[in-house]
């Protein structure tokens, strides 16, 4: 009996064992463009809640797949892109991490190129605790995004 709890132990944790896949894509070459990448660590497994990017192409990776959704709409995240871009530089990372076991870790990259060829990127690293003293213009392009990809 115990040879069968100790094997449906493993059966349901092996899942959360298997390391994430980083998921990135390229800055596309146009003027302006942009990308978006979320990775996320941490939570009772250690691996997060999945991670995904998306560009100014429309293009969008995700892991694991099941994340992607159909109905992402590149159109609804360039002001969101240009008012993160207007108050943020790449100098400027913004991080917030308070003390949290078990806590999703969220890490937020934005590469945007403008139309003169000027590229910036700038990080934002959060856990589940210390979300709010994130700038409210980052977690508004992260949570449209996180909700753009369950539609």
């Amino acid at each position: 009996m115990s040879r069968y709890w100790g094997l449906a132990a493993v059966a349901f944790m092996l899942p959360g064992l298997l390391p994430m896949q980083d998921v990135q894509l390229a800055l596309p070459d146009a003027r302006p463009a942009w990308t978006i990448q979320v990775v996320t660590t941490g939570g009772f497994l250690g691996n997060g809640v999945g991670n995904y990017a998306a560009s100014s192409e429309g293009k969008i990776v995700c892991y694991p797949e099941s994340l992607c959704s159909k109905g992402f709409q590149v159109l609804e995240f360039q002001p969101l892109i240009e008012a993160i871009r207007a108050k943020l530089t790449s100098t400027s990372p913004v991080l917030s991490l308070d003390p949290c076991h078990d806590c999703i870790i969220t890490v937020m990259t934005i590469t945007h190129r403008d139309a003169a060829g000027v590229v910036q990127t700038f990080t934002a690293r959060w856990n589940d605790v210390g979300r709010h003293r994130i700038p409210p213009e980052i977690l508004r392009v992260h949570d449209a995004f996180a909700a753009a990809l369950r539609r």
